[in-house]
């Protein structure tokens, strides 16, 4: 049993956070880089609510435990021969985002996921693949 999504374009990481005083004296906790990465967490859910509806799926109860395989794939620079992307986006942050961004929609909570591989590579296109299976 498992489900297999693709998003299309460069993959926005979920960066650090920042705490921003409201009027009342309460905070809240939003990520650094929210302009790109809330269009980009859009972007995520809805293709996981594609797939899922496509595959006539539910989402996985809090009781299920998970594998998520995640390939990031970015466009090879022109002034680099590196074989790898070694350089930024950290792979932890780009992980936290697509995670987060599919509570709710593929699994009641990400602590479900229970093992992670994950890579980033180059290729012709940008995109993110994601393959989720339910384990045991």
């Amino acid at each position: 049993m498992k489900i297999e999504i693709v998003i299309p374009g460069r993959a926005i990481p979920q960066g650090g956070l920042r705490i921003i005083p409201l009027p009342d004296g309460k905070r809240i906790l939003a990520p650094n880089n929210s302009a790109k990465l809330n269009p980009w967490r859009k972007k995520v859910r809805d293709a996981a609510k594609a797939a899922m509806r496509d595959a006539a799926w539910e989402m996985f109860g809090p009781e299920i435990p998970l594998s998520a395989q995640l390939q990031f794939c970015f466009l090879r620079p022109k002034s680099t021969d590196r074989r790898f992307p070694t350089v930024k986006p950290d792979i932890d942050k780009l992980e936290r985002a697509i995670l987060d961004s599919l509570t709710g929609i593929v699994w009641t909570d990400d602590a479900q996921v229970v093992r992670v591989t994950k890579a980033k590579h180059y290729g012709e296109f940008q995109r993110v693949e994601i393959r989720v299976e339910r384990m045991g």
